[in-house]
């Protein structure tokens, strides 16, 4: 999958992209921005589009406003893309990590106190802010309440998890959706192929893009045919092969599966109460799996048992 700092086409938000350089061309542009909304349906790239376009404005190759597009050969793309762009900050959850620290912040502190070699503004980008922790929150605070000049902070927020309301009342929200359309575009453009060829079951508001990526990676590497692949056809590959232990797509997102197959069960089933009170178990069984960091085995047996192998 390109990462959000090399994708050079902006398949979505227009609006909202179209509005925040007219804010920016009329010197409006808040210090202090937050782009919220579920995770990953485009809103760091989105951001790292608003930065290129605000750095590059004087670069050959410059961003091309019209096609909502980045050069390749754009200097300011290379820079961010690599992580060395002088004017140019990044904080994001580092891997392996629970919270952003306050390290990173302190880091961020340092780099401001720094005084530029040109009259670009910097750009300082939060990605994963919700992963803030109470300390690096504080930290962060003390800036945002006296923001530098001609710095502009975007904070990148997956609202399906809180943020300190401390944090978010220092910013304006700008709320990101992602409409049908414009989803099917971003698949076809991430995973080269059509979204009409993903079978029905998994054709549905509730999936966002990366889920179709990682779905579409994980059917390549296990030879499942996409278009015949239904949900329990899923379920079978990942119980068969236990890779409930050892797939990240299937870690990310066994739970939203399960949940997807008592969905279907709900739509096709006229016995609705029962698969109701088994949806309720597992769904508890599930989340006590996760916090007690209990047997998976265990669980999949008992799943298959009383729900799957009765389909």
């Amino acid at each position: 999958m390109t990462k959000p700092n090399k994708q050079t086409k902006l398949l979505a938000h227009h609006d909202v992209f179209n509005e925040l350089v007219n804010l920016y061309l009329n010197k409006n542009l808040p210090n202090k921005i937050i782009l919220s909304g579920y995770k990953g349906i485009g809103k760091s790239t989105l951001a790292y589009h608003l930065a290129n376009y605000i750095l590059s404005q004087n670069e050959e190759f410059n961003y091309n406003l019209k096609q909502r597009e980045i050069d390749k050969k754009n200097k300011t793309f290379n820079l961010i893309a690599s992580n060395t762009h002088i004017n140019f900050f990044l904080i994001s959850l580092s891997e392996g990590k629970k919270n952003i620290e306050i390290l990173q912040v302190r880091e961020l502190l340092n780099y401001l106190t720094k005084t530029s070699f040109n009259n670009l503004p910097k750009i300082i980008l939060i990605d994963d802010c919700e992963y803030l922790n109470k300390n690096s929150s504080n930290s962060l605070l003390k800036v945002l309440e006296e923001p530098p000049e001609n710095v502009y902070f975007f904070l990148i927020h997956n609202s399906q998890r809180n943020i300190l309301e401390t944090i978010k009342s220092r910013c304006i929200e700008f709320k990101i959706f992602l409409d049908q359309e414009s989803k099917k575009k971003i698949i076809n453009n991430i995973t080269q192929s059509n979204y009409d060829i993903f079978h029905s079951d998994f054709k549905n508001n509730y999936f966002l893009p990366k889920f179709y990526l990682d779905y579409f990676e994980y059917c390549e590497m296990n030879e499942l045919d996409i278009s015949k692949t239904d949900i329990n056809l899923l379920l079978e590959n990942i119980f068969i092969k236990k890779n409930y232990k050892r797939n990240s797509f299937v870690n990310d997102y066994l739970f939203f599966l399960i949940q997807n197959f008592f969905y279907i069960k709900f739509k096709t089933t006229k016995n609705k109460d029962n698969y109701y009170d088994l949806f309720s178990y597992f769904i508890k069984r599930f989340d006590d799996l996760i916090k007690y960091n209990l047997d998976f085995d265990s669980f999949i047996i008992e799943f298959k048992n009383k729900v799957f192998n009765e389909k």
